[in-house]
């Protein structure tokens, strides 16, 4: 039997909600959670490679060294100071007892919590918060980083460009598919016609 390969269909957050949706962690003391949404939003890692960090490769650095798990490629992440923060907060927060060890780990503490596990969790967060439930996953991460950049750039295809660069697309055209521009402007169509 043939496996039927599904898009994703992942949402992004608005940067304000994603602001927001921090400032709630925070409060709420889910330090893992606001730790892992902002690494992934901050640096556009995939989520796979993000729960392989160990607390040694962000702690006190200016960058992130990794090799991508995906694509085998060699990246340095620039660690902004509002990111570098929140890791330091996090750090202190969750009483880190050795920084060799992983950021997120399961409640075992024998290995890293599961992707499948995130987006459970992620569902939980955002029907607390009051956030749309539809489409979310980990890919909102990278998602929301494309779309905010894209914002930023005045939604220039000079930042899909980057994008691309950034999320190793091979094309602006799959950026474009990716952070769901291409039905945007479909559905653009239909609604702009007036009778």
């Amino acid at each position: 039997m043939k496996a039927i390969k599904r898009s994703t269909t992942a949402t992004f957050l608005p940067w304000e909600d994603f602001t927001s949706l921090l400032l709630k962690l925070e409060r709420d003391k889910e330090f893992k959670f606001l730790l892992l949404i902002s690494i992934g939003t901050m640096t556009g890692m995939r989520v796979g490679d993000v729960l392989q960090l160990r607390w040694q490769d962000v702690l006190n650095k200016k960058k992130i060294r990794i090799q991508e798990g995906k694509t085998s490629k060699l990246r340095e992440i620039p660690i902004s100071e509002d990111l570098e923060r929140i890791i330091i907060k996090c750090h202190d927060e969750l009483k880190v007892s050795s920084e060799s060890e992983l950021m997120f780990l399961n409640k075992y503490k024998t290995k890293a919590i599961r992707i499948q596990w995130v987006n459970v969790k992620l569902k939980r967060l955002f029907l607390k918060y009051g956030l749309p439930t539809k489409g979310v996953s980990s890919h909102l991460f990278r998602k929301t980083l494309g779309r905010a950049v894209w914002a930023n750039n005045g939604y220039s295809e000079a930042a899909l460009v980057k994008l691309s660069e950034l999320f190793g697309h091979s094309s602006i055209a799959i950026t474009r598919r990716y952070l769901g521009l291409q039905q945007e402007e479909i559905d653009d169509l239909y609604l702009g016609l007036k009778l």
